[in-house]
């Protein structure tokens, strides 16, 4: 056992030093299922509070679990954030649900101090959340402090007998457990761990202050490059990966595979201040932060967190099918005028529903692609978006580009495109020296084209450039030929 352990501590240590600080952290947990040693313990869940220094909490739904996405290290201690978070208010219901869950886990000593804190709290006596706890501490098992469990048993009714008899063969796996001893070589290796973790600690909290300002400078005026370089530059004397992250990114010539390199190492870390809203793995970094992020399908319009400062980087959404209905896309909608969100310019996959709600709130969109279109009353709703020069409709009918057409959005559009898969394209750029393209994809669809070409004469008749994937018949030609009359060039 000690060869494996040590052999474990020295990797752990090696990766701390490069930076690689999950890394580290792994091999500390694999340590711990060699020996549940207390050294091993506290190292795991010191560096494990280092790397949760600034996640949010993780406050999933029932389909999360449900879909097994693939779960981080560093889930776990955002996990029990929220587990906290409803044992805290009391709410018995969801702690003894989300206790079980963590079951699904292999064992892992940072739920104990969680487990114990909620063993002292009077949520701890409902019967099925005492049921869970019993559960889970039995799965990880000792050590933990057999007093506080002791001080849950004094407290319970009798009512709860059976329950009890539960805890109190907890009590006694924790009361008969015997540390096992380390030898010279393995307390040395922890103790030089724990001095370098200590080390680091201490230098970042020496410049905590100005690094937490560079980022609120950053999240607030995300325009500002100065403050990413200074901090990229704070950073790279710390050995902080973000540092070389931002350099790189700002290259002339960036190092992609680096910046790849980096991405995989270090993206759950650097997505997690955005929440559990957004897909993981899905976000598109400039200048070394979030500018862009696909929202979770799984959400749902209640209960969802506030959106921190770091959303103060992100630039575009893709909506991913979400708030497709009315009461979600309300509240969505809601939700986009927090402040932290202003600089959101561009949202793609959205809803007709939610789209709909939009311009209640004079969002600063700019750029806005809406999945079908059906209703007048949609253009109007946009209407009302002060800055929306660019319009894209996917899955549209000829008839949404009168309807716009029709509009007064209309004349403020720069740009519009739309689409309907298998039959034809258009896009309509005012700047463009030909201002109207249009493609027809199937000659089954050539009626469709002539309304859509009718309608897109109204944003512009100077120029139409119109191709066809099809040959087409005579009738045919003849049809669009007549459209594209009403434009004063066609090529």
């Amino acid at each position: 056992m000690s060869n494996i352990l040590n052999d474990l501590l020295a990797r752990a240590t090696e990766s701390f030093e490069r930076h690689e600080e999950e890394e580290a952290l792994q091999r500390l947990l694999e340590g711990w299922s060699e020996a549940r040693a207390e050294p091993l313990i506290a190292l795991a869940q010191q560096l494990s509070d280092r790397l949760a220094v600034g996640l949010t909490p993780l406050d999933v739904s029932s389909s999360w679990w449900q879909t097994r996405e693939p779960r981080h290290l560093m889930d776990l201690p955002r996990e029990l954030m929220a587990l906290l978070a409803h044992a805290r208010q009391g709410n018995r219901q969801e702690t003894a649900w989300r206790i079980p869950k963590f079951r699904e886990r292999a064992a892992d000593p940072r739920l104990v101090p969680p487990l114990l804190a909620i063993a002292l709290m009077p949520v701890a006596e409902d019967s099925e959340v005492l049921d869970a706890l019993c559960g889970l501490l039995m799965h990880v098992g000792p050590p933990y402090d057999v007093n506080v469990l002791h001080a849950l048993r004094g407290r319970l009714p009798a009512g709860l007998s059976f329950w009890a008899e539960k805890l109190d063969i907890v009590i006694r796996m924790g009361a008969a457990w015997v540390p096992p001893i380390l030898d010279e070589e393995t307390q040395a290796r922890c103790e030089v761990l724990r001095e370098a973790i200590d080390a680091r600690t201490a230098t970042e909290r020496r410049v905590s202050s100005t690094r937490e300002a560079l980022l609120a400078r950053i999240h607030a005026v995300p325009e500002d490059d100065s403050s990413r370089r200074v901090l990229a530059d704070q950073l790279l004397e710390l050995g902080d990966p973000l540092g070389e992250f931002i350099v790189l990114q700002y290259a002339e010539v960036p190092d992609e595979d680096r910046i790849l390199q980096l991405l995989v190492a270090n993206r759950e870390k650097w997505e997690a201040p955005l929440g559990s809203v957004i897909e993981r793995g899905c976000a598109r970094f400039a200048r070394g932060f979030p500018v862009a992020v696909r929202m979770k399908e799984s959400i749902f319009a209640q209960g969802e967190p506030v959106p921190g400062p770091a959303w103060g980087t992100v630039e575009e959404l893709d909506w991913n099918d979400v708030a497709e209905w009315a009461g979600p896309a309300v509240h969505w909608s809601r939700w986009l005028t927090h402040p932290h969100l202003r600089g959101v310019v561009r949202m793609r996959n959205v809803s007709e529903a939610l789209a709909r709600e939009l311009g209640a709130h004079a969002l600063p969109v700019r750029r806005l692609e809406v999945k079908g279109a059906r209703e007048p009353r949609l253009f109007q709703a946009l209407a009302a978006l002060p800055h929306l020069t660019w319009l894209e409709l996917s899955r549209a009918e000829p008839s949404a580009v009168a309807l716009c057409a029709a509009s007064s959005l209309a004349p403020r559009l720069h740009r519009f495109d739309a689409s309907l898969a298998g039959a034809w394209k258009l896009s309509v750029d005012l700047g463009a020296e030909v201002p109207v393209q249009a493609t027809l994809v199937s000659e089954r669809h050539v009626d469709s084209l002539v309304t859509v070409l009718r309608a897109a004469a109204r944003f512009s008749d100077r120029g139409l450039r119109l191709s066809c994937q099809r040959k087409l018949d005579a009738g045919a030609m003849e049809r669009l030929k007549a459209a594209a009359s009403l434009y004063a060039r066609v090529d």
